[in-house]
């Protein structure tokens, strides 16, 4: 009987640090994707500014900004519904509906950024007087034209790469989306500075990735969805349900998905286009060159939403809150070793960092600080959105997203003409804190968790003193020449990795170091069979 508890008691400690190890087996993959993307969307932006004056920096920084809002409006969740319906089919004995469930996505996404272009074909004249403040309104019609031109392919990209994660692949939107089509728009931009063709040039560089990237998007769907049918189909499977039951049964879960990521598209990028429209291109161009920098830490927290999304879902299915806390918690601390050092160097270094972009960048250093300030209490406040989804609580995701939509858009309607950029910072600032903290407060009361453990207290200290105090006092006392900084940042990281590694246990590094420990034990047990059968 004791030995028989013993062998439990081991099994219940066992499971978090093998919920932990399989979050770490997926993020590795989520993560170089979210570092190239990082470099690459920096690149992209460092190009144009330096490239291109201001004011067509602005314009253009504000029809791709337009895009990416009508661009999620056009997908609506389709892509959120493949991921929700495709891996429930292919369990479920269902895999004869997951053809039509892509159609059904594909379908919905294609016509709606089909009509979508047709409206801002016709009315571009309008929307460049608006966006542009009149002045500028000539430059911007061909540029939202070419955009509009653009988005059904963009609308059927991205859902045909959700439909390849669905498919329990991460590598055609690592190697397709971060490194391919995003390492090919700074190239294009390249070519078309030096060979000074203009802003309309710029656009369809800009564009034209979009369509070899769906090309080999639609080839790794098929290859995906080929290679998991054939995997998952049984003698017992049903037969294929009508095209509107399965549409229906579709929509139904992604009506409020929809809203949610239109409200989400719209928080991220809707400031830009009113700081043209309320101030001016150019203004948008340095208040662009500013955020960009803020998103960057940003993408390590998504690439952990991506995994952590799955193994949530699982464990709140099974009713297990001690492991659903543990994922919870150690999933924050990882999300803020990950993205706290790129905040707080971004706001130390902000006068030094902000001139990279060219001459006059540098006013957008007040902004940057607030949205760095901002984007570290919402990691710090978990994954607190992903999680509520999981929950069964979308209609809560749903309440946050639109209050804080109205508080930026209001924010900004009341700060920007008087504050400029910063005013803009601060109503995204506060739309930030709005969305991440109501969150917090509903995870906490409906499903009984929160953020707190001391892997985090210790993670953050660590990264203020390394990454904040460090590098600010470097800038107080020296003249911040770059190699000066590079080799106190290098310090600073070799500091901070020692004392992530001293807490290592406590921190869930332990788990990480046991999914490399593996794999090599794993390759090398193939390569000694390898060996033995050459050598038979």
């Amino acid at each position: 009987m004791d030995e028989r508890s013993t062998a439990v008691r081991g099994t219940a400690r066992s499971r978090p640090r093998q919920d932990l190890a399989a979050l770490a087996r997926g993020g590795s993959l989520n993560l170089v994707g979210a570092a190239s993307t990082g470099l690459l969307q920096f690149a992209l932006v460092v190009v144009i500014t330096n490239g291109f004056p201001q004011r067509d920096a602005g314009l253009f920084f504000a029809a791709t900004a337009t895009f990416m809002i009508l661009n999620a409006l056009a997908q609506g969740g389709a892509g959120a519904g493949v991921m929700r319906w495709v891996p429930a089919y292919l369990v479920t004995g269902r895999g004869a509906d997951v053809r039509t469930c892509l159609r059904v996505a594909l379908a919905s996404a294609v016509v709606g950024s089909v009509l979508l272009a047709a409206v801002v074909w016709i009315t571009a004249p309008q929307l460049a007087v608006v966006m542009s403040r009149g002045d500028d309104s000539a430059g911007m019609v061909p540029l939202l034209r070419v955009l509009a031109v653009l988005l059904p392919v963009a609308a059927a990209y991205e859902v045909m790469l959700a439909a390849t994660r669905a498919h329990g692949t991460m590598r055609p939107t690592v190697l397709i989306d971060n490194i391919g089509r995003m390492g090919a728009q700074p190239l294009a931009a390249l070519v078309v500075q030096a060979a000074g063709v203009g802003l309309i040039a710029l656009a369809y560089a800009w564009s034209a990735p979009y369509l070899l990237a769906a090309l080999a998007a639609a080839w790794a769907l098929r290859a995906a969805s080929r290679r998991r049918s054939a995997q998952a189909r049984t003698p017992g499977d049903a037969p294929a349900r009508p095209w509107l039951t399965v549409a229906v049964e579709f929509w139904r879960y992604t009506s409020l998905r929809t809203v949610a990521r239109i409200g989400q598209s719209a928080l991220q990028r809707s400031d830009i286009i009113l700081v043209a429209a309320l101030r001016s291109p150019a203004e948008a161009a340095i208040y662009t060159a500013a955020t960009r920098l803020a998103v960057i830490g940003q993408l390590g927290g998504q690439a952990m939403v991506r995994v952590l999304q799955p193994t949530l879902s699982r464990l709140l299915a099974l009713g297990d809150h001690s492991r659903t806390e543990a994922v919870f918690q150690t999933s924050t601390v990882w999300s803020v070793a990950l993205t706290w050092p790129v905040f707080l160097t971004s706001a130390a270094l902000a006068p030094v960092l902000l001139p990279l972009f060219g001459e006059g960048y540098g006013s957008g250093a007040a902004a940057l600080v607030i949205l760095c300030l901002a984007m570290m209490v919402a990691t710090a406040a978990g994954p607190v959105d992903v999680t509520l989804v999981m929950g069964g609580r979308s209609a809560l995701q749903l309440f946050n997203v639109a209050a804080a939509l109205i508080v930026n858009v209001a924010l900004n309607l009341l700060l920007i003409p008087r504050l400029g950029i910063t005013g803009a910072a601060l109503a995204w600032a506060a739309a930030i804190l709005t969305t991440n903290l109501m969150a917090l407060a509903q995870v906490h009361r409906h499903l009984g968790m929160l953020p707190v453990s001391g892997g985090l207290a210790w993670v953050t200290g660590s990264a203020t003193l390394c990454f904040g105090v460090a590098p600010l006092a470097l800038r107080l006392t020296v003249e911040p020449r770059p190699l000066v900084i590079a080799a106190w940042l290098l310090l600073c990281a070799a500091a901070y990795t020692a004392a992530l590694w001293r807490r290592r246990e406590q921190i869930g590094v332990a788990e990480v170091l046991d999914m490399y420990r593996h794999r090599r034990d794993r390759s090398r047990r193939v390569d000694g069979s390898t060996e033995t059968i050459e050598r038979l």
